[in-house]
């Protein structure tokens, strides 16, 4: 993609809900669950990219807490370690993630890891990586249990464990 084209990337990052949520154990710190997860239409953040000064990576957005700890932060890590190309180093570098925050956090309405799930498929497009849905998944999977729902593109799905 063109850096015109990538600027002009804008993609709905979208909420969730429980529809029933049953705790069934707990496992390593998790509650283990049985939930039926569904997309809200309605209620989504906006995320695109826009040129940076090229130094480090900035995320932009009205966030609660630190870059280190932001899921976008943590997916961005994810990626580098299952494929360490400079490319992706570089873009980052050169363009900043802007997120306008319409999902309340903290609310359990899976905004942190839309937000990670969304950029993940924005710079797969972006940078022409052409990772699988399975690599996508993989790598989501390291930021947060519910962030390969946001990554399938189905508008609900029943989960277990820790709502992988």
């Amino acid at each position: 993609m063109t850096q015109g084209e990538i600027t002009k990337m804008l993609e709905k990052s979208y909420a969730k809900i429980n529809v029933y949520l049953k705790i069934v154990g707990f496992k390593d710190g998790y509650h283990l669950i049985n939930s039926r997860f569904v997309i809200v239409k309605e209620l989504y953040d906006l995320m695109w990219f826009e040129k940076s000064a090229g130094l480090e990576f900035e995320i932009v957005g009205d966030f609660d807490c630190p870059k280190e700890q932001n899921t976008i932060y943590k997916a961005y890590k994810a990626l580098i370690k299952h494929q360490p190309k400079k490319e992706i180093a570089d873009f980052v570098k050169n363009n900043k993630a802007v997120v306008y925050k319409n999902i309340p956090s903290f609310a359990g309405l899976g905004g942190g890891s839309s937000n990670a799930a969304t950029f993940l498929l924005m710079i797969n497009k972006a940078l022409n990586l052409n990772l699988s849905k399975e690599e996508l998944n993989e790598i989501g999977l390291e930021v947060g249990a519910d962030v390969p729902f946001f990554l399938s593109g189905f508008k609900s799905a029943t989960v277990s464990g820790i709502g992988e």
